[in-house]
């Protein structure tokens, strides 16, 4: 039969908090690794109650949406939560995403936007990305963060590796601000294939491998990770031995709030890093150290 085939995701998982809440709920979500809607215009109680502000998450199976429940179960969410089935139609979802995805000029030099559309900045890095199924579009304010970072302290450095590239928009960047060897590794193969793609559409040359720390064998004098704590933390000592002395390391992907927590675990007591920065965005940190 002919026509546009019409998906269906079988659930809305509709989590609905007192707005004074939202900010750590939507951090909560985020540090989980927990895809989700915010709707920006909080909702209003009947009755005259204090507004809400509603989170909507999708599951496609059973077994999916019985397991962020019992996720938020975990974290006493499940009285603000209500499910509901969802139909919804791809191919106008991509137009309505397309739409709204729009270039950014994320700082001085580099700028961010879609493959499908030109970019309107003259600015020296213009990293154009379709970003697939891999996290990287370059509008989240981490990877916001670490682009400005980028930009201010990328200096004369020759070589760099992007640990957990996504998309692989800051190697990209760091290519086009002229980084002349860049080396990027994720563990998910998506990522792998987009990061190398995206690459060819730039004009930027990455070697880009599948995998985890295992395989930092060298050292660079600019090392990037935008990545969450959990994942960063359990790789602390091969990220940290990966820069080179006088390098520079930047890490973004992490929630202001665990601040304190993140850096001592991360750095320890060894003195062998000296930050520069600790720039916030929203819920959202990163930080550029200089290694002695």
């Amino acid at each position: 039969m002919g026509g546009r085939e019409v998906a269906t995701l079988l659930f809305r998982i509709v989590l609905s908090v007192p707005q004074s809440r939202g900010r750590s709920v939507s951090t909560l979500l985020s540090a989980h690794g927990l895809s989700f809607e915010e709707v920006l215009q909080p909702a209003l109680v009947p009755g005259g109650g204090a507004p809400h502000q509603q989170f909507r998450l999708y599951a496609s199976s059973e077994a999916e949406r019985d397991e962020d429940l019992a996720l938020l179960r975990r974290f006493g969410l499940d009285g603000f939560v209500h499910v509901e089935p969802f139909s919804w139609d791809p191919a106008a979802w991509v137009e309505t995403w397309k739409e709204s995805y729009q270039w950014v000029r994320v700082s001085d030099r580099i700028s961010v936007g879609p493959v499908f559309r030109p970019c309107p900045f003259e600015t020296k890095a213009r990293v154009a990305i379709d970003p697939g199924q891999a996290f990287g579009t370059g509008t989240h304010e981490s990877t916001h963060l670490a682009l400005e970072l980028m930009d201010r302290h990328l200096g004369d450095a020759a070589s760099m590796l992007d640990v957990g590239c996504g998309t692989g928009v800051l190697s990209v960047a760091a290519g086009q601000l002229g980084v002349s060897r860049l080396v990027a590794f994720d563990i998910e193969e998506e990522a792998v294939r987009e990061t190398a793609e995206n690459a060819e559409r730039n004009g930027v040359c990455i070697e880009i491998a599948r995998g985890g720390a295992e395989l930092i064998s060298s050292t660079f004098d600019l090392v990037v990770a935008n990545l969450l704590a959990h994942e960063l933390v359990p790789m602390a000592g091969a990220i940290r031995g990966a820069v080179a002395p006088g390098g520079l390391l930047l890490l973004a992907g992490l929630v202001d709030k665990d601040r304190p927590w993140f850096e001592e675990r991360f750095f320890g007591n060894s003195g062998e890093f000296i930050a520069l920065e600790r720039p916030s965005r929203k819920e959202w940190w990163a930080g550029a150290w200089k290694r002695q």
